[in-house]
C-alpha cells in the first residue's frame, strides 16, 4: 500500500480530540505539515505527532 501524506490545518479542540488522533492512526497515512496560527499550540501539536513541517497560515500549507 503506498503511503498517503497529510497536510492539516488547524489544531483546535475538535482537531485535538478527533481529527489528527483518528488521522493518525490509519496505517499508510503520514502526516507531512500543519497549518495554525498560534504558534505555541502548532509547536505541541506537531511535536506530539511528529508532524515535520510547520505553517502559519493554509495558504503557505498549500504553496508547499
Amino acid at each position: 500500500m503506498d503511503t498517503v501524506r497529510f497536510g492539516y490545518v488547524g489544531c483546535g479542540n475538535v482537531a485535538q480530540s478527533i481529527h489528527i488522533p483518528n488521522f493518525a492512526s490509519i496505517p499508510g497515512v503520514k502526516f507531512e505539515a500543519i497549518a495554525e496560527t498560534r504558534p505555541k499550540l502548532r509547536g505541541q501539536v506537531a511535536a506530539k505527532y511528529g508532524i515535520r513541517k510547520q505553517y502559519e497560515s493554509h495558504a503557505q500549507l498549500c504553496e508547499d
